[in-house]
Formats: C-alpha cells, structure tokens, sequence
C-alpha cells in the first residue's frame, strides 16, 4: 500500500490550517493598528460638525466632568424629570451658643451664634430650647437658592432687651429686604402665635404679636424660608 498520498493530503490540511491562522491573525494585528492609529489621530477637528449623535455615544460614558460649566441649562432637562433624590440635600449649619457679651451689637461682625447682650450680672440671650427632643436652632440652602430656619428657641436672662436678635445669618443667606414670618411660640398655659423678622443685615428677631407670647416658654423657627435672590419690580 502507498502511503504517499495519504500524507500529502495530511500536509495539504495542514498548510491550509497554518495559512488560514496566518491570516487571521493578520487581519487582527491589522485591525488592532487601525484602531490605535484612529485613537491617536482622529480628534475634534477631524469630527464633522453635528455628526455625533446620542446612538454612537456609549450608555453611561459621559459624567459632569465631559461637560462645560453652566452647559446644561432647564430648557434641556425634560419637564417633570427631577426628583428630590436627584437633587443635592440642604447644608445645614447648626447655630452656635457664645460666650462673648454683646457679640451681636455688630451685625456684620458676629454670625452663626446666639446672641448675648449685657453683663455676667445682667444679660440676656437666646439659646436652644433645652428638651432633647425639639429641634436644634439651624439655617441651611437649597440648591435653588431658598434659605431655611428651623428649630425652637427660648430667650432667657436677667435683663430685659426686646431688641436682641436671635442669631445673625452670615453673608450669602440674607434676604435683599426686610422680612416678616407668623411663628408659633408659648404663651403660658396655652400656645400663641408670634412674628419673627429677618433682616438684609442678617438679624434674626423675634417680635411679639398683638396677643404677646412669652419667648422665655419657646419661639419657633419653623417654617421660615425665602430667597436671597431680589424680584424686579417691573
């Protein structure tokens, strides 16, 4: 028997398989450059204009950092999109107790604390209402730009000073006029209602209403809120 054709045919297979690969593997390095040499040489200028659209964008490839500052503006987000987790929470800051006398005779000079005037032997100050299960005297804002007071106070003292603030708010959460908030507050046995001011220079005060409280029982902060941004008068 000749065993002649048989391997011819052995070789033949094989040299096909060898080319085959060799090609392939050809055709990869190959493809494998373009794409190195299109990375490294395709920029913006080479991109016509208004070609790229959102399908040749891969999901979830572009973050904040792909886009310019101020770039995305309410008129391209689509009505009734945004929910309250995908906005950023409030900042709060706590308002702070002080032990500087008069710190706030200075508007501009003393924020963020309680206000204390007077002497060790006759003052008067706002501090926090003294159970731990109300809320902490606090102001924080929006990502809108909405200012928010919350908490229960009570002032408390020796001397009698009507026009002490509460606390001043620093620069960047005061309102460009005058304000004024209905407040609930203690009127001993019974609940009343109050006024609290809140003015450009940043002083926060209470103000008694025609049915006077006692802030020695409490004044809440609740419900106090506005913008810092001016509204033109047209």
């Amino acid at each position: 028997m000749n065993a002649a054709p048989a391997l011819l045919r052995v070789f033949s297979r094989v040299g096909r398989y060898l080319v085959d690969n060799a090609l392939g593997a050809l055709a990869l390095v190959v493809a494998l450059s373009g794409t190195a040499y299109a990375a490294a040489t395709i920029g913006t200028a080479e991109i016509i204009d208004e070609s790229v659209r959102s399908i040749d964008i891969k999901n979830g490839n572009i973050n904040g950092g792909d886009l310019l500052d101020d770039a995305v503006t309410g008129a391209d987000i689509k009505n009734g999109t945004i929910r309250e987790p995908d906005l950023a929470p409030i900042s709060w800051q706590l308002v702070s107790g002080s032990a500087s006398y008069d710190n706030c005779a200075s508007p501009t000079n003393h924020v963020g604390a309680f206000c204390l005037s007077g002497t060790p032997e006759e003052y008067a100050s706002w501090f926090n209402f003294p159970e731990p299960a109300w809320a902490r005297a606090r102001f924080g804002r929006t990502v809108e730009g909405l200012v928010v007071l919350e908490g229960m106070v009570l002032k408390s003292g020796t001397k009698v000073d009507d026009q002490l603030p509460v606390f001043v708010l620093p620069p960047g959460y005061r309102p460009p006029a005058a304000l004024l908030f209905v407040v609930a507050c203690g009127n001993n046995p019974d609940d009343s209602f109050g006024t609290v001011e809140v003015r450009p220079n940043g002083a926060v005060r209470y103000r008694q209403a025609q049915a006077p409280c006692d802030p020695d029982e409490y004044v809440s902060l609740a419900g106090v809120s506005f913008s810092t941004t001016a509204i033109p008068i047209s």
